[in-house]
């Protein structure tokens, strides 16, 4: 009796610990790739891995030109429809080079490159799905296109930089993020696409960090709020600005 009650005891307990490293790789699945999850489980501790630190990587805002325009004039479900369809893309491409999802922000993706696993070619990765998602947007586009829809028209912004990356919250929510000023500063050059026409921008840290595979346009300088010194921006050689872009448009609507 002894035996078969160690035995039963010994099954509970195995039975309980898969169930909870499998609820533990189905909450990390939702904002990490699959291969950044499967080195975080080689960790022994789970919260030592994911405890805030200070670590270099590479920010990306991604988020949807002129959306609260293109909302208003939309019905509820077709806008959650839309961002929905959204996201996924982008988590896809995120994904696909070892991208972390940090959060979604209203229309805004935002996604680290280096947390919580860092690598030489962070940047590049981070360049690469800025690449790739405007190439499945445009496929996306088309389908939108033929379909009665309007095109739908995205910034992204890339910074390199040292942040604190890490689980962070309370007991009763806790999540996987970045804070530090290179964050707010991947914010606003997101938001500068704006300024500057160009589907993507990045800061001079960045621009350096690729520029072995990448070649990168100035493109001038400017300020931040709140800052004294002007940033330098750059976008990558080749990319065209907004008002050279020939997206095709449904029944002559006009993405801004």
């Amino acid at each position: 009796m002894a035996v078969m009650a160690a035995a039963g005891l010994y099954v509970h307990n195995l039975s309980s610990r898969m169930a909870r490293e499998s609820q533990r790789y189905e909450k990390l699945c939702r904002f990490m790739s699959p291969q950044v999850v499967s080195e975080v489980n080689r960790s022994e501790s789970l919260e030592e891995f994911l405890k805030a630190q200070s670590c270099e990587i590479t920010v990306m805002f991604a988020d949807i030109r002129g959306f609260t325009t293109l909302s208003e004039k939309w019905p509820p479900e077709h806008t959650v429809e839309t961002l929905n369809e959204y996201f996924a893309l982008c988590t896809r491409v995120i994904y696909r080079h070892s991208g972390t999802v940090d959060k979604f922000i209203g229309d805004c993706v935002m996604a680290l490159f280096g947390a919580p696993i860092s690598s030489k070619d962070d940047a590049h990765r981070a360049v690469r799905a800025a690449l790739d998602i405007q190439q499945e947007m445009e496929v996306w586009n088309r389908q939108r296109v033929a379909q009665g829809r309007e095109a739908i028209r995205i910034g992204i912004g890339l910074n390199t930089s040292v942040v604190m990356a890490g689980a962070m919250g309370t007991r009763q929510r806790l999540e996987y993020t970045a804070i530090g000023d290179g964050v707010n500063v991947a914010s606003r050059l997101c938001g500068m696409t704006k300024d500057f026409m160009k589907p993507l921008v990045f800061s001079e840290s960045t621009a350096l960090a690729i520029a072995d595979e990448f070649q990168c346009l100035p493109l001038g300088e400017s300020k931040l709020r709140g800052r004294t010194r002007t940033l330098k921006v750059y976008t990558l050689k080749g990319q065209k600005s907004w008002d050279e872009d020939s997206e095709p448009q449904a029944n002559g609507a006009a993405c801004s």
